[in-house]
């Protein structure tokens, strides 16, 4: 069984991830960083983790942040333009965090100033 440490790293919140969006029926998941998975556009040079488009015709981005993301100016440049290309498209951008750790998400984004109209914070 997984430690609560690996249950907040990358590859744990990206593994859950996917397999929330495959069983949601989202559709044309595009994947940043895994060989044989065809990889999203860059969004203003910065390439999101993952994106997919819900069922309602949604496209969506979705940023895999781990717990110590939250102490890199790095991911508050790269949501800030993804918050942008979002709205450009009606579409929507969806931070992956750990669990419990939906209050610090919501705390980065206002210390930032990150729009919020067409973004979501879920837990993995």
């Amino acid at each position: 069984m997984a430690n609560h440490e690996e249950d907040d790293g990358y590859d744990y919140l990206f593994e859950a991830a996917y397999e929330a969006l495959e069983e949601s029926g989202f559709t044309g998941l595009l994947v940043s960083g895994y060989e044989d998975m065809p990889e999203p556009a860059p969004v203003e040079g910065h390439m999101p983790d993952l994106t997919a488009t819900n069922a309602k015709g949604v496209a969506c981005i979705f940023e895999i942040c781990p717990r110590e993301a939250f102490a890199t100016q790095e991911l508050a440049e790269r949501l800030l333009a993804f918050a942008r290309h979002a709205e450009a498209i009606k579409g929507h951008l969806v931070l992956i965090v750990p669990e419990g750790e939906e209050d610090v998400a919501w705390a980065f984004l206002s210390e930032h100033a990150i729009p919020e109209d067409r973004l979501d914070v879920w837990e993995a």
